[in-house]
């Protein structure tokens, strides 16, 4: 008999469940006339992020061997490439709504945000990459083919806002623009941004 894997993403599961995060996944991924949940499949993914990262075609090879296909009840032969690109797609365009749900999730489980922090990093591809890949310098000083990626988190580590940049994007507007998008916002309050010291300039 095949031993599958459970506790680890029995537990994950089951926070995810209480924390709300389910929920929220349900609400910007509607599942329409789809036969599996578009906001299962996310899960799933995360989950094997937590315990087990790799490719989305490992994450197709995986899952079988773990109890999420009953936990979620999702059949395994419907847990594929096809579907997992279907579904990330539909998350990516569900970014704004969820960019604007994260935070009152937060706060209605209590997470404080006394402080907020915004940094730029990126990463780079072997081959082409993405339409937004770009050859440009590096953190490491490289030309390399490449993508920005922003991020606002709070003190944490939570996300609040985020955005893939194309790879010759100069980082301080950016951030500025990112700034911009949360002025006047109720859940930012008072809470102080810590940022890049290359801010200093702009």
């Amino acid at each position: 008999a095949q031993n599958l894997r459970f506790l680890d993403l029995a537990v994950l599961l089951e926070l995810a469940r209480q924390f709300g995060i389910t929920g929220l996944l349900d609400e910007v991924l509607p599942r329409g006339e789809a036969d599996v949940a578009p906001s299962e499949v996310v899960l799933a993914l995360s989950l094997q992020r937590c315990v087990d990262p790799g490719s989305k075609l490992y994450a197709e090879r995986w899952f079988p061997g773990t109890a999420l296909p009953e936990l979620l009840s999702i059949e395994s032969s419907s847990f594929h490439n096809t579907r997992i690109h279907r579904v990330l797609d539909s998350l990516d365009d569900a970014t704004e709504s969820l960019m604007g749900k994260l935070p009152l999730l937060y706060q209605k489980q209590g997470v404080a945000t006394s402080a907020m922090f915004l940094d730029c990093t990126d990463t780079r591809f072997v081959g082409h990459g993405p339409e937004l890949a770009e050859v440009a310098k590096t953190k490491e000083g490289l030309f390399e083919r490449k993508v920005g990626i922003l991020l606002l988190c709070n003190e944490d580590g939570l996300p609040l806002r985020w955005k893939v940049l194309a790879g010759k994007t100069a980082e301080p507007p950016a951030m500025h623009e990112m700034l911009q998008t949360i002025h006047g916002i109720s859940w930012v309050g008072s809470a102080p941004i810590v940022m890049d010291r290359i801010m200093g300039a702009t």
